[in-house]
């Protein structure tokens, strides 16, 4: 499954407030009370929220001010129109890099290996609606790795058009990924040219995910709609940096983290957007079968230290869909001192994995 959302303390501590909330009679007060609390910021884009009083920030207020919007119609949301953030750096006469982020983070997940690469490449990431610095829409509106896919296909046709492109996925963008993929290999003639595919960690294949107790909570039905309303940013950052990355983060880096869950109060649909698991749960073996087939060539780069998309999922994905395929040419990379955020602990390592992709001028960007 996708990113744990804390240490085990911090399970059982909101697994406490949730009772200690219900067993006097207060779920429905303070769920009504949050509900109806108008926050000021929620219709705000990132640049005037870093411009406000109190939200301190230096690497993610530089990574949305290097950033652009643009306006995205969900097809699947009654036409509903979001705006969308992206990230491109680099020269466009560049090979290109596409990005899909994970749950429940963001584009700026890449900071540090966008700053590796981007000397030789031309890179973009977009943040999915409901992450980052896009638009947090509250139910009922649907959040879906289906759309997720629909928006990066437009974003490569209509926004920043790309002529071919490595693509990098992690965690639930590893499912975004496959599902885009299924689409590209249906098309005829091909809108696009994907020349590989570069997969980190992401529980692709849930029968062996480690789910925590906080994933659990957050997406049952019953517990998650009072959970995300009373998970602040800050903690869901501190448990993250503690659980997911090798080593932990420093403090002031998941201070920056917290701000990227603040915008929009991007916490209180945690609940909504985690239901992309029952798509993965639905979906999953389809999307592998694809991969099994694929023509694209695949990499596969799996922090070992990860304890929620542990490596018994590589391995799995790897000996099942990859290792005896003869459509593309596949490899595996375990990285022993790597936790789930794989680029963050060790860009420099994908950063070289990355610039050993055979390219040439067929990788250009289109504009």
């Amino acid at each position: 499954f996708g990113s744990s959302l804390g240490s085990s303390r911090f399970s059982g501590f909101c697994i406490s407030i949730f009772f200690i909330f219900a067993m006097k009679g207060c779920v429905l007060l303070l769920g009504l009370f949050l509900t109806n609390v108008r926050i000021h910021v929620a219709a705000l884009g990132c640049q005037e929220y870093y411009s406000l009083p109190g939200v301190k920030s230096v690497r993610a207020r530089t990574w949305c001010e290097e950033g652009s919007y643009f306006n995205f119609t969900s097809h699947r949301n009654g036409r509903r129109s979001v705006q969308v953030f992206y990230h491109c750096s680099g020269s466009k006469d560049k090979p290109a890099i596409m990005i899909g982020h994970g749950w429940p983070t963001s584009s700026f997940d890449f900071q540090k290996l966008v700053a590796l690469l981007e000397d030789n490449y031309f890179i973009c990431a977009l943040d999915y609606v409901g992450f980052g610095f896009s638009d947090k829409p509250s139910a009922p509106y649907r959040y879906s790795i289906f759309e997720h896919a629909e928006l990066i296909d437009y974003f490569v046709r209509k926004i920043v058009p790309l002529k071919s492109f490595i693509f990098m996925t992690h965690d639930e963008g590893d499912s975004v990924g496959l599902q885009l993929l299924r689409c590209y290999e249906a098309m005829n003639p091909p809108a696009y040219i994907i020349v590989h595919h570069v997969m980190l960690n992401g529980n692709v294949y849930l029968p062996l995910a480690h789910l925590t107790k906080m994933q659990e909570i957050l997406l049952n039905n019953s517990t998650g709609p009072l959970a995300q309303r009373i998970l602040p940013a800050s903690v869901l950052a501190a448990g993250m940096s503690k659980k997911l990355f090798s080593p932990p983060l420093p403090v002031a880096d998941a201070e920056e983290l917290a701000t990227v869950f603040a915008f929009q109060r991007g916490t209180h649909i945690l609940h909504d957007t985690i239901q992309y698991l029952m798509e993965r749960h639905e979906f999953e073996n389809q999307w592998l079968a694809v991969l099994g087939r694929s023509s694209v060539p695949a990499t596969v780069v799996w922090g070992m230290q990860d304890g929620v998309a542990v490596p018994d999922v590589a391995d799995y994905v790897w000996s099942n869909y990859l290792e005896n395929r003869t459509s593309a040419p596949a490899m595996y990379h375990r990285v022993a001192d790597a936790n789930h955020y794989i680029q963050t602990d060790h860009p420099q390592v994908v950063a070289e994995l990355v610039n050993k992709i055979p390219w040439g001028p067929q990788l250009a960007v289109v504009i």
